[in-house]
């Protein structure tokens, strides 16, 4: 058997990476098994139950009124288009995030790989595919998997059209941020990232153009792009059709709420002064380089080489790369709101300024490309255990922080029993059941196709305790003490969280007393190896009642205790 220098082992892996269609083929498949596999199975969280509930209802009242603190139309309409052509399921709701995950890894292998290179469009595709973030938020109702996309597409056609001043790719950014604006507000961020960057170009082109830079090929090139900009006047007017006339169709429900256009827009703006004051998911200024660093390690550590690459020989996009990605960080740390969820944002352009980075150093001979590929590989394999980890073997369990926030497996395990209940009892569909305020989301949507359920809030009248089922906060429950004797009852976990209070309030001379700290060593190499949280993950109880003639039955309200 012949042996394998590590010379020739470099090559052929080098070699495989430069195959185009070979790996293009292999990191779409590998994106499209882990974002469409068991898409249901997870627990639907407390906002993706509100979405997927009001997506549902424009099937059946489909004019929507915008309300800023529920994000755009556009997710509610298109989900409830996916309803309409496929089914109404936990999977039907995700459908929709799922794809637009795998087009957003399809469009860098298709918009960026000029400037990413042979070697940084492959792995820019594969380390999005394998992401933490992108891939547990693909699997997940919210609307920045929409966003993350929208963004890329306008800088990647800003990018493109700096190349080959064409009209598509103004159309095509034009169209991303009118899909934006109205999907979630933060649109107004990545439209504040993309202004700057293109007023800098603009600038530039214009000191070009009055002899205050020298010339040459790139600025050349950019006062090119941008006289063409201007003197297309005719795609100038499309692309700003095309950016309002979106909006105005989606906010006021495709022409039947016309009037609440201008209401829309200015709630749209005015809503991140409101959310910025309440700190309503306030996070450690330290939140996403910590998350990064934590979850992304590939990202993190390629995207930091690629900054001082950058310094030392800058080009077009990497310059673009490194203002997206120092703009998103600044603005999400200083946002009132900081959740998982909105790391995406910052974590797209450092994962393709690290896959530029790991272009440049693989083109190169020796000891540096044999270490870009070694310490590569490595932190992309511990980049994909954390991924697999978190979204299939924890999902709706929050054993690493990307999760934040989660429905409890005890939910859907009480729906089930609730099945059973109908079932046995013969109420089948119409089982009567009550539902109190804390428990409405995410029982809304889970029991949507029940007949008899009272959603209601405060306390209920004692005359109306003779349901078959009861779902109660521990206060209602006390304030009927001596009412419920007919009932059996066991507590349930609605809530579960990752324990942040280990470093929401970390201070410098915390972190120098926990760095002195053997313990704080052991705990973070048991979380970086086994997923152990540090403390225990928090929850938050209801108490699930069950009318005694169903107990007699042979249901229990603990076997909703899915722990």
């Amino acid at each position: 058997m012949k042996m394998v220098t590590p010379a020739q082992l470099q090559r052929k892996v080098l070699t495989a990476i430069g195959r185009r269609p070979v790996w293009f083929a292999l990191i779409v498949g590998i994106a499209v098994v882990s974002r469409l596999l068991d898409l249901g199975s997870r627990a639907m969280h407390h906002d993706e139950s509100i979405h997927a509930a009001t997506a549902l209802q424009r099937l059946f009242d489909f004019p929507y009124v915008y309300d800023p603190l529920y994000h755009g139309p556009f997710l509610y309409f298109a989900v409830a288009l996916v309803f309409a052509l496929t089914d109404i399921s936990d999977g039907a709701a995700r459908l929709l995030p799922a794809i637009s995950g795998i087009a957003l890894i399809c469009a860098v292998g298709y918009l960026l790989r000029d400037g990413l290179g042979r070697y940084g469009t492959p792995l820019a595709m594969l380390g999005l595919a394998l992401s933490t973030g992108f891939l547990y938020y693909s699997r997940f109702l919210r609307n920045d998997i929409f966003i993350a996309l929208l963004t890329l597409l306008a800088m990647a056609a800003l990018y493109r059209y700096l190349r080959e001043p064409r009209r598509r790719w103004v159309l095509l950014a034009a169209t991303a941020f009118g899909i934006s604006l109205v999907t979630k507000e933060n649109a107004y961020i990545s439209g504040f990232i993309f202004t700057v960057a293109l007023s800098a170009l603009g600038a530039a082109a214009l000191l070009r153009r009055q002899n205050v830079i020298a010339p040459g090929p790139g600025i050349d090139a950019i006062s090119a792009a941008m006289t063409a900009l201007v003197v297309d006047r005719r795609g100038l007017a499309l692309a700003l059709a095309a950016m309002a006339a979106i909006p105005i169709a989606l906010y006021s429900s495709f022409g039947v709420n016309l009037q609440l256009v201008p209401q829309a827009f200015y709630d749209s703006v005015a809503v991140w002064a409101e959310v910025h004051q309440s700190g309503r998911i306030d996070q450690p200024w330290f939140f996403y380089p910590a998350l990064t660093l934590l979850l992304e390690p590939w990202a993190a550590v390629f995207g930091a080489g690629g900054l001082l690459l950058w310094i030392r020989r800058p080009d077009l996009l990497a310059s673009l790369l490194v203002w997206w990605l120092a703009a998103s960080f600044a603005i999400y740390t200083l946002a009132g709101e900081k959740a998982a969820w909105l790391a995406l944002h910052p974590l797209l352009p450092t994962y393709l300024l690290a896959a530029w980075a790991s272009d440049r150093l693989l083109r190169r001979s020796g000891g540096v490309r044999l270490a870009a590929l070694v310490l590569g590989a490595m932190l992309l394999a511990l980049t994909a255990r954390h991924s697999i980890a978190s979204t299939f073997l924890y999902g709706d369990v929050p054993r690493t922080p990307i999760a934040y926030s989660q429905t409890s497996r005890d939910i859907p395990a009480a729906v089930e029993l609730f099945e059973e209940a109908g079932a046995r009892s013969g109420y089948g569909w119409a089982l009567p059941i009550h539902v109190g305020q804390a428990a409405h989301w995410p029982f809304v949507w889970y029991l949507r196709g029940y007949s008899a359920v009272d959603f209601f809030y405060g306390q209920p009248d004692p005359a109306t305790l003779d349901q078959a089922v009861l779902v109660l906060s521990e206060e209602q429950a006390g304030a009927f003490d001596g009412l419920l004797d007919g009932y059996v009852a066991a507590p349930i976990r609605i809530r579960v969280w990752f324990p942040e209070h280990i470093y929401r309030y970390w201070t410098w001379d915390s972190v120098g007393a926990f760095i002195a700290e053997p313990d704080y060593w052991r705990s973070l190499a048991e979380f970086v190896i086994s997923h152990k949280p540090p403390a225990p993950i928090g929850s938050s109880e209801i108490y699930l009642y069950l009318r005694e003639d169903l107990a007699r039955l042979g249901l229990d309200p603990a076997q909703a205790q899915a722990r």
